[in-house]
């Protein structure tokens, strides 16, 4: 019988830990991903599944270093003014993002949370930010950068055009 299938929440983990750390080895990776997997709620667990094994981290890791540049760039952090002087984000999407930052404390932002960050705020400029941050990690989190699930642009686009109440947050923010 096939092994099921590794849990989207363990690819995106990988592959951002990947750009985050490319020294990383993958069974040190995995170690992590077992204490986090431990770590998670009951429910959680459940849907997650087990965490990934080394092989199957090294398997990740080729995907995301053999993707194209346009994916590789959503897992980068965030880095003023590096990020913008490179082009993965706009000048103009400055004075948001590093209001994000501020409110992250020392963590940084994906690109890609970053990027939805901004592209809420050009759509949505008079929502409260913690509404704009709450829309921007609901669709950075369904994003697996192969592909978007189109249930979270129908669920914003509702929200924004008048016709929901704020989409429920299903997920965790990007770490």
């Amino acid at each position: 019988m096939p092994a099921k299938p590794i849990h989207k929440h363990w690819v995106e983990r990988v592959r951002t830990i990947r750009m985050r750390e490319p020294e990383r080895s993958a069974l040190s990776v995995a170690r992590q991903l077992q204490r986090e997997a431990e770590k998670l709620p009951p429910e959680k667990a459940a849907e997650y599944g087990k965490a990934p094994s080394d092989r199957t981290v090294r398997r990740i890791f080729k995907e995301i270093d053999d993707a194209s540049e346009d994916v590789r760039r959503q897992y980068r952090l965030v880095h003023w003014p590096e990020t913008f002087r490179n082009g993965d984000l706009p000048w103009e999407a400055a004075p948001v993002v590093l209001e994000l930052m501020r409110c992250l404390g020392r963590g940084r932002p994906t690109v890609r949370l970053a990027e939805w960050l901004w592209r809420v705020t050009q759509t949505a400029p008079d929502l409260p930010f913690a509404i704009r941050r709450h829309l921007a990690v609901k669709l950075a989190g369904t994003e697996s950068g192969f592909g978007l699930e189109k249930g979270a642009y129908r669920e914003v686009e509702a929200y924004l055009a008048g016709r929901a109440d704020v989409p429920h947050l299903t997920l965790t923010a990007e770490k």
